[in-house]
């Protein structure tokens, strides 16, 4: 098992992954890692690919995603603003301004690179793909539109530039103009961010980080292993200790939490990522801590939360759909 969470932190985000996980039967808690459709590793190598007896319902197939990954263009107080949120939300972050003096700003609300240089060079030299963000804020017009004449030409997830609505229409314009297809101006977010009559930087930066999320499903996969999992189970496997590593694999109508989530649970029911909260995740942080009494008699298995409303301790739960969670040892 130690092998395939190392496997998962060094992934590398320009190719295809997919992680399957048996849930159930005598093999339950088998994993198959898949890299461009190859074996990259497996937990029972001597089984490849999958067990003749092992049925699909118990079989749970993920395509790994890649944290989601945010490019701030223009580091002034909007940029600022916008990355310290999005560092909040265990976002990737590039900051990119042509004033080199505006970097320590970026750096200190926590962006993971922040590099200084003309915005079409710059952006020029960085990864771009279906899952990329792009937040233009420059601090003005003619610098936004160095910015989407380099981003609009590559693939992209999410592109938002800040101005008024006669302008962005104007840019907009111009771009088709100049040769950009329609469709790919209408897909450019301008103004940026959902209208909540925001007017201080931070307010931008929330209609702007909220504009991002409700937009992410159309491109964004799912983040199975964010970061701080993803250093929790290193630090988990280096000390010797155990833990439980509970993975929503189904739901049924109105949940918190879609398949794919994670939450690492320590035996004194310590917890890192969350599976939807309330009474649901507190069941299986229960469950969790007891097994992990006397982990070397645990083994994998899956446990099934109602939270439909009609009896019991879920009565007055205001989802109403049945969750399946898979636990195994870590």
């Amino acid at each position: 098992m130690n092998g395939l969470y190392q496997r998962i932190g060094e992934l590398d985000p320009e190719k295809e992954h997919e992680l399957i996980t048996v849930t159930g039967g005598e093999h339950a808690g088998m994993h198959v890692l898949y890299t461009q459709g190859q074996v990259a590793w497996s937990s029972r190598p001597d089984l490849l690919p999958l067990p003749e007896n092992v049925c699909e319902e118990d079989v749970f197939r993920e395509k790994l995603s890649p944290a989601l990954r945010l490019v701030v263009c223009g580091c002034g107080f909007v940029g600022q603003a916008v990355i310290r949120l999005a560092k909040f939300l265990c976002w990737q972050v590039i900051a990119v301004d042509d004033r080199k003096e505006y970097l320590p700003g970026a750096e200190a609300k926590g962006a993971d690179k922040a590099i200084s240089g003309p915005f079409r060079s710059v952006l020029s030299r960085i990864r771009s793909d279906k899952g990329t963000c792009y937040v233009v804020v420059t601090r003005e017009h003619q610098y936004d539109r160095e910015c989407l004449d380099v981003i609009l030409k590559r693939p992209f997830g999410y592109v938002g530039m800040m101005g008024s609505h006669h302008r962005a229409a104007m840019m907009k314009e111009s771009l088709v103009k100049d040769g950009l297809d329609e469709k790919v101006a209408a897909m450019v977010h301008a103004p940026v961010g959902l209208p909540i009559k925001a007017q201080t930087p931070e307010e931008i930066a929330v209609s702007i980080i909220a504009q991002i999320i409700q937009e992410k499903e159309h491109f964004a996969g799912t983040d199975a292993f964010p970061e701080d999992l993803v250093k929790a189970l290193h630090r988990l496997i280096t000390s010797g200790d155990h833990g439980i590593l509970a993975l929503i694999t189904s739901r049924k109508g109105s949940t918190p939490r879609k398949p794919g989530t994670r939450m690492l649970v320590y035996p004194d029911g310590h917890t890192v990522g969350t599976i939807g909260g309330g009474i649901m995740e507190a069941k299986v942080i229960r469950t969790a801590v007891t097994c992990l009494e006397q982990p070397s008699a645990f083994r994998p298995y899956s446990i099934t939360i109602d939270l439909t409303g009609k009896t019991g301790e879920y009565a007055d739960m205001l989802c109403g759909g049945m969750t399946q969670v898979f636990l195994e040892l870590v």
